[in-house]
């Protein structure tokens, strides 16, 4: 692995460092080369892997309103959202076609 020191000295440092001013996910070590698509971007495996990390320090840094997404253009009156759905596609589902 070329460059494989310097990504570890790096991994360190944000683990170190950067983890004193802001909650950081450490997706480095436990990830294999079999979560991978090739060798760089995650496969299914990796992404559930990421976020297996992931959504513990998102629920503990980040206060959720409960606020439902709209899921469809015809909630225009709702009383949780009083300006209406803006947005023809709100889930930005596609046209179905």
């Amino acid at each position: 692995r070329a460059g494989a020191g310097r990504c570890d000295r790096y991994k360190d440092w944000v683990l170190s460092y950067v983890s004193q001013f802001v909650p950081v996910v450490n997706i480095w070590d436990g990830f294999t080369e079999a979560m991978t698509v090739e060798g760089l971007h995650p496969n299914l495996l990796g992404a559930e892997f990421i976020s297996s990390r992931l959504v513990p320090i998102i629920t503990a840094n980040f206060e959720f309103p409960g606020i439902p997404l709209p899921t469809d253009a015809g909630d225009v009156y709702s009383a949780i959202r009083p300006f209406g759905c803006l947005n023809a596609n709100p889930l930005l589902a596609g046209t179905g076609g």
